[in-house]
């Protein structure tokens, strides 16, 4: 658009634990980040966003780990641009998603899972929205928030735990 500067807009949706463990979320955030540096170089910018399902938590070794996401909740940290490691340099990534943990306002995470397990988070934030801290500066962080409804239809129950939901493809629109 006119006097508008380009933005790389990518979309993930990452295997879930379900389906690979740990190391593996790393290595798949890993060559992801990679295809997307090679967007970047292609285009000429390094302007991105990035939102979707990660199936990781904000805080998880795959979002967080410098050669996979390197994503982290500190913008004036993220505005080095980069963490040299080990003779490598790394790009970071902002990630605001981490300002909707716990219970300051709206439901505390985009997943619940109850687990029979001694560690069990009960919220998870699966579902995230990371950004290059080249235009990070410009985002409205009161705006960000975790969705609970869909024009006319609840996405949460009475409890405000994430609805088991099948979505059809005339309820998706564009705006």
């Amino acid at each position: 658009m006119p006097g508008c500067n380009p933005v790389l807009l990518a979309f993930v949706h990452l295997p879930s634990k379900l389906h690979t463990d740990d190391i593996g979320q790393v290595h798949i955030a890993t060559f992801f980040k990679q295809d997307l540096e090679k967007a970047e170089s292609e285009a000429g910018h390094a302007d991105s966003i990035v939102t979707g399902d990660f199936n990781m938590n904000p805080f998880d070794h795959g979002m967080m780990s410098a050669a996979a996401m390197n994503s982290l909740p500190c913008l004036a940290t993220a505005a080095r641009m980069e963490r040299k490691l080990h003779g490598n340099s790394f790009s970071f990534f902002y990630n605001p998603s981490w300002n909707l943990l716990g219970d300051f306002s709206g439901v505390p995470g985009t997943y619940y899972h109850s687990s029979p397990s001694s560690l069990s988070h009960y919220w998870n934030t699966l579902d995230q929205v990371i950004l290059r801290p080249s235009i990070a500066r410009k985002l409205d962080k009161a705006s960000l928030k975790i969705l609970t409804t869909a024009g006319p239809f609840d996405l949460v129950n009475s409890k405000k735990r994430p609805r088991q939901v099948t979505i059809y493809p005339f309820f998706l629109q564009l705006i």
